[in-house]
């Protein structure tokens, strides 16, 4: 399989000849474990006047979810391949973008057989890559996927591979013509955004739904529960309309206001963190 992209990627297949190669160029095995099962994880940085500010708060979860999942993760590699990308100048690369997305793929690698049981002693891939991005400039519209979480899946509280529910629900609200897809988990409680967290504010407190409701641990999330101090806790479908304010978050948009769901006005609340609030250090 052929991977093509804009520009320069960083390919790095079992640690063996990593650097920077022409997109076209770059080529995965089709044996290669996260094509052929999802076993594999991601992470998508937001590159922002050429610089990676929440580089580190990826490599952490990303090294937390490899080291759950089994699969080895050199974080020296895999920084060194993503900052190598972020300040590379190949041709077809669009440097000049104050905002673009970096995204780390890693998988288990090529097995020496078929079959579901990963190989004893892992090979894994590492592919970077970048792409313009254009931030929405809000407020966003949503709307309520049918697709639901399932919160007691292992796999919920990891970026990986497996993301088909992702894809499903975000169908939907493309189909609707809506921004973003709300997802709730079998309790029918909410639980995110098919590609953000959900912060709501009620009586001035920023509240998100904690991880065990089925939601991704996601940086920007983070981010937002150091600066608002936002408490987590379950949240029904009701509290929406409730709510003196509605916010989706992501490592690439930031926060941004929610407007509608399923085509009823929601209360657009207080103003939230600017960016650069949010691409601060530590958290």
């Amino acid at each position: 399989m052929t991977f093509r992209s804009e520009g320069l990627v960083w390919l790095d297949q079992g640690g063996r000849g990593p650097g920077l190669v022409p997109a076209a160029e770059a080529a995965l095995p089709v044996g290669d474990r996260g094509l052929l099962y999802g076993d594999g994880l991601f992470e998508t940085v937001l590159i922002r006047s050429g610089g990676l500010p929440l580089l580190e708060l990826h490599l952490e979860r990303l090294a937390a979810s490899a080291l759950a999942l089994g699969i080895p993760c050199d974080l020296e590699r895999v920084r060194a391949g993503a900052l190598a990308l972020a300040g590379s100048t190949g041709a077809g690369t669009a440097t000049a973008l104050a905002e673009q997305a970096l995204r780390i793929t890693l998988t288990r690698g090529v097995a020496a057989s078929r079959g579901y049981a990963p190989p004893a002693e892992p090979s894994p891939t590492v592919l970077i890559t970048r792409s313009p991005y254009q931030r929405p400039a809000g407020p966003l519209r949503t709307v309520t996927a049918g697709v639901r979480v399932w919160s007691e899946s292992p796999l919920w509280r990891h970026k990986t591979l497996s993301a088909l529910e992702k894809v499903l629900a975000r169908a939907e609200a493309v189909a609707a013509g809506a921004d973003e897809a709300l997802l709730l988990n079998q309790h029918g409680r909410l639980a995110e955004g098919a590609s953000a967290n959900l912060f709501v504010v009620q009586d001035g407190r920023w509240i998100t739904p904690p991880v065990s409701e089925g939601c991704l641990p996601g940086v920007m999330r983070r981010r937002m529960i150091a600066l608002t101090g936002a408490r987590q806790e379950v949240l029904p479908p009701e509290a929406l309309a409730a709510a003196h304010g509605v916010y989706l978050t992501s490592a690439l948009m930031g926060c941004l206001p929610v407007s509608t769901l399923d085509g009823r006005p929601l209360r657009l609340g207080p103003p939230p963190p600017r960016l650069e609030e949010l691409l601060g250090s530590g958290a």
